[in-house]
This record gives structure tokens, sequence and C-alpha cells, in this order.
């Protein structure tokens, strides 16, 4: 046998091609679930929602923190129903005059929040309440 052609194969390894960057993930929105089943919206959830939106962006948090209508949270006697997320925090007969406080507890820091005279709350069961 005779040979038609010699082929020489370079034994390196390809030279590093640079990859495409990668997408860094953004930090996920926190949530506030608000539920709008007929219990809960008769004892004021839209008001609720109303309240949450106005206090989000009075802080600056309205691309932090979502604002998700949600189905029964299962204590529709106990109603309006909001669960604070990621930490999963549930909150029962919440009414409007609440929503400042709640938003202050879960989402601002000492260096961000508007209201000096801030009262501090204490989680007793579903409640908030104001610490004496």
């Amino acid at each position: 046998m005779k040979a038609e052609r010699v082929i020489v194969i370079d034994r390196q390894p390809p030279a590093m091609t640079p990859a495409t960057p990668v997408k860094r993930q953004t930090k996920a929105k926190a949530s506030i679930l608000v539920c709008q089943k007929s219990d809960c919206v008769k004892r004021g959830a839209n008001g609720v929602c109303k309240a949450l939106q106005a206090s989000l962006n009075e802080r600056g948090l309205e691309n932090e923190v979502e604002i998700k209508p949600t189905g029964c949270l299962k204590q529709c006697k106990a109603g309006p129903n909001v669960v604070v997320m990621p930490d999963k925090t549930r909150y029962t007969r919440v009414q409007t005059e609440q929503v400042a406080e709640l938003i202050d507890k879960h989402f601002t820091t000492d260096e961000n929040t508007h209201n000096e005279n801030v009262q501090q709350l204490a989680l007793v069961g579903n409640r908030i309440f104001p610490v004496s």
C-alpha cells in the first residue's frame, strides 16, 4: 500500500475562545400576596392592595416588591389576608392603616426609612401591634 497523501494532525488543544458572558440572575422580586376571594374582598382586600401600592411607591420600592393577587389563603373569616414572601409571614384582618407599618417592617432599613418616628412593632399570632 502506498500513501496517497500525508496529513499533519496538531496534537495541541484548540485555542480557547472567549465564552459568551453569563447573564447574572437579578435578585428575585419580593412579593406580597393578597387574597382576592369574595370574603377577603368584602372585608377590604381591594383597599389593602391600593394602600400597599401607595406605600411601596412612597418608599421607592415599587421595582423591588410586587403585589400579587391570589386565591383563597384558607383564613376566610379572618380576611383580608396577606402573605409577605419570601419569608412567608402571614397576616390576617389587615387594615389599610396598618399597611405602612407592614411595609416598614419587612422592606425598609434604617437608612432608607422615610418616617423618622417609626414605632417598634410586635407580631403576636397573625396581628401587628405597636410596642410601648
